[in-house]
């Protein structure tokens, strides 16, 4: 079907919107990035998470701008407590069909096979308080 976006494509222009922003803020950006097909019709799209110096400060308009000619409408949000938790239960409710690609810190990061999913450290989480990882809202609504 012409227009749908293949995963190559999106993979290669992940990669150029980090190659874009690091320019912009000039710093290296860590990312976990993770691509879904749609339950209802199967269209592709991805899910990231984007840490870096500067860009709790960098406009999300200049992202979407730049984003907009090359992919089309997205979605772009500040980081909140739930965003982390929507993607790892996403990857975490089918790991053996997912595929996710992160990139943190310096080194190369550790490809876990689904055998180990749950118990191998891919990467040191900050020293928080236990309370900070509770996940339930009373605000929020289903």
């Amino acid at each position: 079907m012409a227009g749908r976006p293949k995963a190559d494509f999106a993979h290669h222009l992940f990669d150029k919107l980090i190659l874009h922003l690091e320019h912009e803020l000039g710093s290296r950006l860590d990312y976990v990035v993770a691509d879904q097909l749609g339950f209802i019709n199967g269209r592709f799209h991805q899910h990231a998470i984007l840490s870096g110096v500067g860009l709790d400060t960098y406009p999300r308009k200049e992202i979407w701008k730049w984003l907009k000619p090359r992919a089309g409408w997205s979605r772009i949000l500040p980081f909140l407590h739930g965003a982390s938790y929507y993607i790892s239960r996403y990857i975490g409710r089918d790991a053996n069909r997912c595929e996710w690609f992160p990139r943190i810190g310096g080194g190369p990061q550790a490809m876990v096979s689904s055998d180990h999913i749950g118990r191998v450290n891919i990467a040191r989480s900050a020293d928080l308080p236990r309370h900070f990882f509770k996940q339930s809202f009373k605000q929020r609504k289903r």
